[in-house]
């Protein structure tokens, strides 16, 4: 492994790097900054993700997977069958629920830190009842319009989604749980997401026939179904063309040093090919040209892990490139 190191300059200086703390890196004004633009992108995030839910609501076709079962219990309380609650609002029980779900299945394993899923869910769902007011003037009475709007508001969701990955703060709720499942049984994300999204839709079926009798397809319909594939789809596309939204979360208003961001850290793993921590490089977003003696900001992500979290993390080496 030092043999690795030797020969490839800049590793031994990351590795050295990777014992510093932040706060010798970050001054303590320029945290607060990053804290606070950071989390301004993430609540725009989140509105265009909950702007895109509210198309998928009035598209009567089917909701997103994560809006079914509010909008059951929704339009049941507007029939005096249940509290009559908006959607964001069931919501926010909803992903109360979803974090007390995390609790019971990691018990221990459960961070603290994890409680704060429940305050951006709840901005989420005060996000979803500001964009139904805000789509309210639009109707779609036929179907053509129903499929575009439908298109359009998984299309809005899925690049909300995007940004609110890059963010890079808490994990909403609907991920939490997804996460902490991984986490305990080993399943690969892709499948425990797959399982967790058709629970939820399945539930919100059972519920129109407790409510109604019937299914009810305004609420899990062919858009449920178009939502569960395409969204993910989707997600992936912006993904790889959004590298500018780098560059603007690493924006910092009124600030002149080269930092890192508040969301990521050193580099800690073994970085040796084929070593247990290996990191794959993405590409360079600081800005400074290329061969700039100090400060080279390389952005790595993590490889995949069984626990499917996201990982995202920063070195600054002194005259290294890794391309």
């Amino acid at each position: 492994m030092n043999g690795n190191r030797a020969g490839r300059p800049g590793l031994l200086f990351m590795a050295k790097l990777s014992t510093m703390s932040n706060t010798a890196i970050v001054p303590l004004r320029e945290k607060i900054i990053q804290f606070i633009w950071q989390h301004i992108w993430l609540l725009i995030s989140l509105d265009i993700m909950t702007l895109g839910i509210a198309f998928c609501v009035r598209s009567y076709l089917g909701s997103s997977v994560i809006s079914s079962m509010p909008l059951a219990f929704s339009l049941a309380g507007a029939e005096d069958m249940v509290p009559a609650l908006t959607i964001g609002q069931y919501t926010n029980l909803m992903n109360v629920v979803l974090v007390l779900a995390q609790i019971a299945v990691l018990r221990r394993r459960f961070e603290p830190v994890q409680l704060f899923q429940i305050v951006a869910g709840f901005l989420f769902g005060i996000l979803i009842d500001f964009n139904m007011w805000l789509t309210s003037p639009f109707e779609f009475n036929t179907l053509p319009y129903q499929i575009l709007a439908q298109a359009a508001g998984c299309t809005i969701l899925a690049f909300g989604i995007a940004m609110e990955v890059r963010c890079g703060s808490v994990t909403m709720p609907g991920e939490g749980i997804q996460v902490a499942v991984c986490r305990v049984t080993g399943m690969p994300f892709a499948k425990v997401k797959i399982m967790i999204d058709c629970t939820l839709v399945a539930l919100a079926v059972v519920s129109s026939y407790i409510f109604w009798g019937e299914w009810q397809w305004n609420i899990v319909g062919p858009g449920t179904l178009f939502a569960m594939f395409y969204v993910g789809w989707m997600v992936k596309q912006f993904s790889r063309r959004i590298g500018w939204f780098d560059r603007v979360l690493g924006y910092r208003p009124a600030a002149t040093s080269t930092a890192l961001p508040a969301s990521f850290t050193s580099v800690t793993d073994d970085l040796s090919p084929g070593g247990e921590g290996r990191r794959t490089v993405l590409r360079a977003h600081s800005g400074l040209p290329d061969g700039h003696a100090a400060g080279c900001v390389e952005f790595v992500e993590a490889d995949v892990k069984a626990d499917g979290a996201r990982h995202q993390q920063v070195v600054v080496a002194s005259g290294y490139r890794s391309e």
